[in-house]
């Protein structure tokens, strides 16, 4: 029986020196690759540069413009499905995969049956993000236990480091392109999850890939609201600078609780959601944020979110531009 071949999928967007730490790492695996596909999303640093002078062996796929992390996955896993590769390794270009990562997913995969393997993600600080997750009759997600065993069975897994077989993308389809980006990978996984049932997808215990990049520079508050509505009183306000990110996640999270058909979580996100609108607006004032802005990319997340419309409704360049403008009126 041969061997499976696999290919990398590298989604990346004016990340050079980041990328070029990535592909180092993937040419050092203990078990080499069969092909790296670098999707570049339109990138106008030196990563074309970078790609052909210092990695020619790469397969380069340049979009024609910005499509978002999602539509950036969306492409490299059509891509590379059509050229007939038996296993698809999905990576942001901001993480760096152990030496001996992919030997240990296929092997996981082997033992496992299971045709979704994803590794343990190290942060930069050193910890490990519990993202992966196991999902309930009772409409819940519960994160996956942290376990000295080699994997455990998952349902919700992100797109930094999942070997997906081919034969899901038969079944499945191609991620979302039209989330832009944040939790596209849920919905992935949320798909898996309807189509192939539960528990489809495996957690790696004993191989990771590194973080490069800290977390946003985020704050973690707590309200009496969230607690009485969640459980949970916490929840993160994110500064101005990337702030274009959470309206997509805002909106995006509207549209798997629809796909789910989980009306009750629906209606308990659109109540999160609303109160959030005026928790943010106060925090911004406390902090001199700009309000005013942040308030209406919340609420066009919110209207989008509720109409059940996905797509690209504001991109880096344009928020940058109005956040430019804004502040020299106000000098």
């Amino acid at each position: 029986m041969s061997a499976p071949r696999v290919c990398a999928v590298v989604v990346t967007f004016n990340r050079a020196a980041l990328l070029a730490r990535g592909l180092e790492g993937l040419m050092a695996l203990d078990r080499p690759l069969d092909e790296i596909l670098v999707v570049d999303n339109a990138s106008t640093d030196s990563t074309a540069d970078l790609l052909a002078d210092s990695y020619p062996e790469a397969v380069v796929h340049r979009l024609a413009s910005n499509s978002g992390s999602s539509g950036g996955f969306s492409e490299g896993v059509r891509v590379a499905h059509e050229r007939g590769f038996d296993w698809l390794w999905l990576l942001d270009d901001d993480v760096v995969a152990e030496p001996g990562c992919l030997k240990e997913l296929l092997e996981v995969a082997a033992v496992s049956g299971k045709k979704v393997v994803v590794p343990r993600r190290r942060a930069a600080n050193g910890t490990y993000p519990q993202n992966e997750a196991v999902i309930y009759e009772q409409m819940q997600m519960y994160r996956a236990p942290v376990s000295n065993v080699r994997w455990v069975g998952i349902d919700i897994f992100t797109f930094e480091g999942p070997l997906i077989h081919r034969s899901v993308v038969d079944r499945v389809g191609l991620p979302n392109a039209r989330f832009f980006i944040n939790a596209d990978d849920t919905e992935f996984s949320v798909r898996v999850y309807q189509v192939m049932g539960p528990l489809a997808g495996a957690l790696a215990n004993q191989t990771a890939v590194n973080r490069l990049l800290p977390s946003d520079d985020d704050a973690t508050l707590r309200s009496g609201l969230k607690r009485a509505i969640t459980g949970d009183a916490e929840f993160v306000v994110r500064p101005d600078e990337h702030y274009w990110k959470h309206g997509y996640y805002l909106r995006n999270r509207h549209l798997i609780w629809k796909k789910l058909g989980w009306r009750r979580r629906r209606i308990r996100q659109l109540v999160i959601h609303a109160g959030y609108l005026v928790t943010d607006v106060v925090q911004s004032v406390r902090r001199g944020w700009d309000w005013k802005l942040r308030l209406r990319v919340n609420a066009h997340a919110l209207i989008l979110g509720l109409l059940g419309r996905d797509g690209t409704f504001i991109t880096p360049a344009k928020y940058y531009a109005i956040r430019a403008r804004r502040a020299k009126r106000r000098e």
